[in-house]
């Protein structure tokens, strides 16, 4: 075989990598990549390395990704309007005139929360989207077993912050008296 038909067989392994990036967006390069590689069983295609089409892969997919949102206020109208979101009740907390957090509650927490034995509240800073700082949840005992119910995305981990968090959580679910 000429070099040519090597070099043909390369560039269609890599358009159906494109191909897919384009179809499937939310697939990592690397598992496009693997695949293609994978269920093309040509020599040529199996001598592509990652390394020179990462690039690429990761530019066509973000070209397919939504933009990301740039504030807190463009954040929350991203999730009220889709459809992922609509088993939650959304609402932003607003300290000073500005959204300081957003209040994710799952429907049934809300519609059940009456009839809850005890209550449980705690932070974690890793799993937050990049302009927040820390994931507050809270989480409810029912007939002895334990559920995340809430959920607060926070831009801040101040006192402020946190009477922003504790009044409206108050508001949302009767007889939640937290102590800070």
């Amino acid at each position: 075989h000429s070099p040519d038909i090597y070099g043909r067989i390369a560039e269609k392994a890599k358009q159906e990598m494109y191909q897919r990036c384009n179809e499937e967006p939310e697939q990592g390069a690397k598992a496009v990549f693997d695949h293609v590689r994978r269920n093309n069983p040509h020599p040529e295609a199996q001598k592509l390395l990652f390394i020179h089409n990462e690039s690429t892969l990761n530019r066509r997919r973000r070209g397919k990704m939504p933009k990301l949102p740039i504030d807190a206020n463009e954040f929350s109208k991203l999730i009220q309007s889709s459809e992922r979101y609509k088993k939650y009740h959304i609402q932003d907390v607003v300290v000073d005139g500005l959204i300081d957090s957003i209040l994710l509650g799952d429907r049934w927490f809300l519609n059940e929360v009456e009839d809850c034995e005890v209550f449980s509240y705690y932070a974690t800073y890793g799993p937050c989207p990049p302009m927040f700082q820390q994931l507050f949840i809270v989480s409810f005992k029912k007939n002895g077993e334990w559920f995340p119910g809430l959920y607060c995305l926070m831009l801040r981990k101040d006192i402020t912050a946190y009477r922003g968090v504790f009044s409206a959580l108050k508001k949302l679910i009767p007889g939640f008296n937290p102590t800070m």
